[in-house]
């Protein structure tokens, strides 16, 4: 599929979406039981008490009683959401419903973590009291007041589905952007763009979703087990930072590099030290989570100071193009975030869905991540370039093996203790000739028909040199005498076969061979220096053949 074609199909399918969407939005199923419509309302004027004493089991006891004067015919669901507790239900002193968390089967004192209620009220408890009881071992759930709903268990699961929509949609489109730069960093990682700034972006960018995800209330709905989905919220809390310390450790001045790893390593260990506290029962996560949240505003602090400094470094103008956005993005997100507090302090009692935060924080990452992967790409380029002109200053243009810069580069690296080196020259015979009597393009055709010749013989040797017009060199490494000979009888299979297509201009390459002698040589350019004398030997001796025939 062509790129436009492409373009043209997603464009169609997003259009055709919203036009049917936009057409069946206000479509919607209504249920009636008998000749009564399904519903759900919020009930509310609820009395609440609690103990400021623990019973024997070391849980406080929060009370909610209420009369339900209405229930439908056929009975409704009476529905509400509960934070780190066991639930009690009972309707005129009759127990209906409990939700206890069993704790035998742990090591540890596990906290209860969150969960959905729901208990069915026949029509003949109408205007009865209900009781509500919650064990807790928290005394900041003393003011809590839950949603009560009452009517029908589907109404009520969309009608809170659709409160959660919006953050819940936010949340998983910064999870899907951050698993395309997961991905995206992965696929260009073997390239010297170094991608680890959208891999460390995008692994924050995961993380943070899952837990805005894990912390939506309609998830507990899906997951009855709300003690693991508690466990792991507590859990990225207390890691997702190290991602976004090393992201902006990727792109702000080197020097403030230790403070970005002393950081990310305290973080791990803030993380550590709250697991060792709950697994020996002093304290479990949730009451741990003072420490997280001292250091995340430790870090916050920190990391204020050193992106200030940062900028101090550059100027504002000075600044990559990464470094401003990451400026005004996280600028944008403190406004997100400090709107959800202002919102939680003016209406501490409702459930905070983190819109803004989850808002500001896509806009951060999304942006980011558009910037990074044109960072990255613009890298690659400049990476590719850079091979470019690696291969120009070391390869032979002519030839395409390496030249005589590159030789003498790793004659320079090799340590000469490191095993038993082999310098073999060679020289081209019929050079001259060739230029003289068929011209320059065809000397230059026979120089690289000599050059493949040589290195497809003792590829298995080692890389190919030109190091003059018509001189080449291979080193070898622990090169046994029975290899040089088997390779020297492929050059001359070569040779032959290319005789046999070119008799207007026959290959002769004369050659010669010698180990590196610590006695004899202060380094390999003196093995060279008497391969190269033994080369032009068997150079004579082949010409004096010659000229005997």
């Amino acid at each position: 599929m062509s790129k436009k074609t492409a373009t043209v199909w997603f464009t169609v399918l997003v259009v055709s979406i919203i036009v049917i969407m936009c057409g069946v939005a206000t479509v919607d199923n209504v249920r009636y039981r008998g000749d009564k419509q399904f519903e759900a309302k919020k009930i509310t004027d609820w009395e609440m008490s609690y103990e400021s004493e623990t019973d024997e089991n070391g849980l406080y006891t929060i009370t909610y009683k209420n009369n339900i004067e209405e229930i439908a015919p056929g009975g409704d669901f009476l529905m509400f959401f509960v934070h780190h507790g066991d639930v009690y239900i009972y309707v005129d002193g009759e127990l209906l419903y409990s939700m206890i968390v069993d704790k035998t089967g742990s090591y540890f004192e596990p906290v209860s973590g969150d969960s959905w209620n729901a208990v069915f009220l026949e029509e003949k408890y109408e205007g009865s009291e209900v009781e509500i009881i919650v064990k807790t071992k928290y005394t900041s759930y003393f003011d809590y007041m839950p949603d009560f709903y009452l009517g029908d268990r589907t109404t009520i699961v969309k009608g809170e589905f659709m409160n959660n929509a919006v953050g819940l949609l936010l949340a998983v489109a910064i999870f899907v952007v951050g698993l395309v730069m997961v991905v995206y960093s992965l696929i260009v990682r073997k390239t010297r763009s170094n991608p680890y700034s959208v891999l460390y972006l995008g692994m924050f960018a995961m993380m943070i979703a899952m837990w805005f995800i894990i912390n939506t209330p309609i998830i507990n709905m899906v997951f009855d087990n709300g003690t693991s989905l508690k466990y792991i919220s507590y859990m990225l809390m207390g890691s997702m930072a190290v991602p976004f310390i090393l992201f902006e450790k990727s792109i702000i001045h080197e020097k403030f590099d230790k403070v970005c790893k002393g950081l990310s390593h305290a973080v791990i260990l803030v993380q550590f030290v709250t697991v060792i506290l709950q697994i020996t029962d002093i304290m479990d996560m949730k009451q741990s989570l003072i420490l997280i949240h001292i250091f995340m505003a430790v870090s916050v602090v920190v990391m204020v100071v050193v992106l200030g400094l940062n900028l101090k470094s550059y100027t504002f103008k000075g600044l990559s193009h990464i470094n401003k956005i990451n400026i005004l993005c996280g600028m944008l997100t403190a406004v997100g975030v400090g709107a959800d507090i202002m919102y939680y302090y003016i209406d501490s009692n409702s459930e905070s869905d983190y819109v803004f935060s989850k808002l500001a924080v896509l806009i951060y990452i999304v942006v980011l991540c558009y910037n990074s992967m044109r960072e990255t790409q613009r890298l690659m380029k400049k990476g590719r370039e850079a091979q470019k002109y690696e291969k120009l200053a070391y390869r032979d243009e002519l030839t395409g093996v390496y030249n005589r810069t590159a030789c003498n580069e790793y004659m320079k690296k090799l340590n000469l203790d490191d095993g038993e080196y082999t310098v073999i020259m060679f020289d081209l015979n019929n050079l001259k000739v060739c230029n003289d009597t068929h011209g320059h393009n065809m000397g230059d055709e026979y120089i690289v028909s000599c050059a493949e010749a040589i290195q497809e013989a003792f590829l298995m040797v080692g890389n190919c040199y030109r190091i003059g017009g018509d001189e080449f060199c291979v080193i070898g490494r622990n090169i046994s005498d029975d290899t040089i000979e088997n390779c020297y009888c492929m050059l001359g299979a070569k040779i032959n076969i290319y005789n046999q297509e070119h008799p207007e201009m026959r290959m002769s390459v004369a050659h010669g061979h010698v180990r590196y002698d610590r006695e004899l040589d202060e380094d390999l350019k003196d093995t060279r220096g008497r391969a190269d004398k033994l080369m032009y030997k068997n150079k004579i001796d082949m010409k004096s053949i010659i000229d005997r025939n």
